[in-house]
């Protein structure tokens, strides 16, 4: 079944998800870097708002596509 690829190990699996698990924790962590300096300067809350939303929702869709 392995062959034919309707079956796949379990260490293949852990390590992958593993992988995604340590991408997804880096690009949540790096969102205080790219975005400091822009929620800094910005007053208007709907702006920040939507900053926040637009760069959370890019980290999972990154998580969603890998």
């Amino acid at each position: 079944a392995e062959l034919q690829g309707t079956l796949v190990r379990a260490d293949d699996v852990r390590a992958s998800l593993a992988r995604r698990a340590a991408a997804f924790r880096e690009g949540l962590l790096q969102i205080p870097s790219r975005l400091s300096a822009q929620l800094a300067a910005e007053a208007d809350q709907a702006k920040v708002h939507s900053l926040l939303d637009g760069e959370l929702r890019s980290v999972m869709g990154q998580l969603v596509a890998a």
